[in-house]
C-alpha cells in the first residue's frame, strides 16, 4: 500500500462589505474513514464504527474538511485551475480537444495526486462556519473565499473530465457537491460571500448544459440536479437579505467605535472603502465624534430601508430610488462611504435565482 501526502499553502485578503465575486468540502476523520489526518491512501476508504468520543458525521465542521482539502491541492492543480478559458472549453467532451490547461489539470485528476473525496463528503454536512473573526469588522480575512471558489473550479474540471470518458453519474455527483458548496459559502451573511456562492451556482449551472448537451443524462439524473436546485432556492436564495443585515449588525457598530479611536484609524477606514482625495471621504475625516452617532444613526435607517425593499416585486426601482438618496447624502456621511454595493448585488442574485429557475425547467422538460 503506497501513502503520499501533500500540502500547499496559500494566504488571500478578501473584502470590504460590497461588490462582487468559492465552495467547500470535508475532511474524512480518524475512526471514520483510515484515509483522516490528510493522507490518501490508494484504496476505497474503510470504515470502522466511530468511537463514543467522536463527533457525528452530521454534526461536523464542513470548513475543517475544506481547509484540509484545500492545503492538499498540489501547485499544478492549482496554477491549472487559473489557466483555464472556459468560453474556450464551451460544451466539449471530447479529450483530444479540450484545451491544454484543461489536459494538465485532468492530468493531476488522472495521477491520482487530486481527488474530491473530501470536498463531497464536507459538502454533504449541514455545518459550514470559517469562524471569521468578525469582531475584526470590515477588518476581517475572508481567505476562504478565494480558496471556496478555485474548488469549485477543479470540481467542474473533474465532472467535465468524468463526462468526457463516459462516466455521468460522477460528473452529477460533482456539480451537486457544488451546488451544496454555494450553499456553504454563503454562511458568512454577508454580501460578498452571498455574490460568491452566486458565482459558483452559475459556473455549476454552466456545467450543467455541458450534461445536457452530451445527451448522456439519465431521468434520474435530471431528477438528481433539479432536486439540488430547488435546495439551493431557499426562502432568501444565497442569503442575500441576511447579508444585509449582517453587515449593518456587524460593521456599522465596529466602524463608529473605529472611528473615534483616533485619526490614524479614520483614514484606514477611509482608505479601505475609497480614496483619500474623494469628497465623501474628506466629510468622513472630518466628522466630530459628537456627530458620529447621529451619522450612523442615519445609515443604520437606510440599511432598513433596503432590507424593507429586497423582497418587494419592485425592489430594484426602489433600491435604485435609495442609491440616489445615499448619493444625495440622506445615509449621512459614513453611510455613503460604506454602504455595499446593495442594488448591484440584489440584481446579481436576482438573476443567478432566474436562471436557476430556467435550468430546472430544462431539466424536467427532457431537454
Amino acid at each position: 500500500m503506497s501513502i503520499k501526502r501533500s500540502c500547499s499553502r496559500n494566504m488571500t485578503r478578501s473584502w470590504l462589505s460590497a461588490v462582487a465575486i468559492v465552495l467547500s468540502s470535508d475532511t474524512a476523520v480518524f475512526a471514520q474513514e483510515v484515509g483522516g489526518f490528510g493522507w490518501d491512501l490508494d484504496h476505497p476508504p474503510i470504515t470502522v464504527p466511530l468511537p463514543a468520543w467522536a463527533k457525528k458525521i452530521e454534526d461536523r465542521n464542513a470548513a475543517l474538511g475544506y481547509w484540509a482539502e484545500i492545503a492538499s491541492q498540489p501547485k499544478e492543480l492549482i496554477d491549472a485551475v487559473s489557466e483555464i478559458d472556459w468560453d474556450a472549453v464551451g460544451n466539449e467532451i471530447d479529450p483530444a480537444k479540450l484545451p491544454p490547461a484543461f489536459a494538465k489539470a485532468a492530468a493531476v485528476i488522472e495521477s491520482g495526486r487530486w481527488k474530491t473525496t473530501e470536498v463531497l463528503i464536507a459538502s454533504r454536512m449541514k455545518r459550514c462556519d470559517f469562524e471569521s473573526r468578525w469582531e475584526n469588522g470590515v477588518e476581517t480575512l475572508l481567505p476562504h473565499l478565494g480558496f471556496m471558489r478555485r474548488t469549485a473550479r477543479a470540481m467542474r474540471i473533474d465532472a467535465r473530465w468524468a463526462l468526457a470518458h463516459d462516466n455521468p453519474s460522477k460528473a452529477v455527483e460533482d456539480v451537486t457537491a457544488m451546488f451544496r458548496m454555494a450553499a456553504h459559502v454563503t454562511n458568512d451573511r454577508i454580501l460578498i460571500s452571498s455574490l460568491v456562492g452566486a458565482a459558483i451556482s452559475a459556473m455549476t449551472r454552466q456545467e450543467i448544459d455541458a450534461l445536457i448537451a452530451s445527451g448522456k443524462l439519465t431521468p434520474p439524473m435530471r431528477a438528481t440536479l433539479s432536486d439540488a436546485i430547488t435546495a439551493l432556492k431557499t426562502s432568501d436564495p444565497f442569503r442575500g437579505k441576511e447579508s444585509i443585515q449582517g453587515e449593518r449588525d456587524m460593521f456599522m457598530g465596529w466602524v463608529v467605535k473605529a472611528m473615534k479611536s483616533g485619526p490614524e484609524i479614520r483614514r484606514t477606514i477611509v482608505s479601505l472603502a475609497g480614496s483619500n482625495d474623494d469628497k465623501s471621504a474628506q466629510d468622513v475625516l472630518t466628522l466630530k465624534d459628537a456627530e458620529l452617532d447621529a451619522d450612523i444613526a442615519k445609515a443604520q435607517a437606510m440599511y432598513n430601508e433596503i432590507l424593507n425593499a429586497w423582497d418587494a416585486t419592485d425592489a430594484q426601482a426602489r433600491m435604485a430610488t435609495i442609491e440616489q438618496r445615499v448619493e444625495n447624502g440622506e445615509a449621512g456621511a459614513l453611510g455613503k462611504l460604506m454602504l455595499p454595493g446593495f442594488k448591484k448585488g440584489h440584481n446579481s442574485l436576482r438573476l443567478e435565482v432566474s436562471k436557476l429557475d430556467e435550468m430546472a425547467a430544462k431539466l424536467n422538460a427532457g431537454k
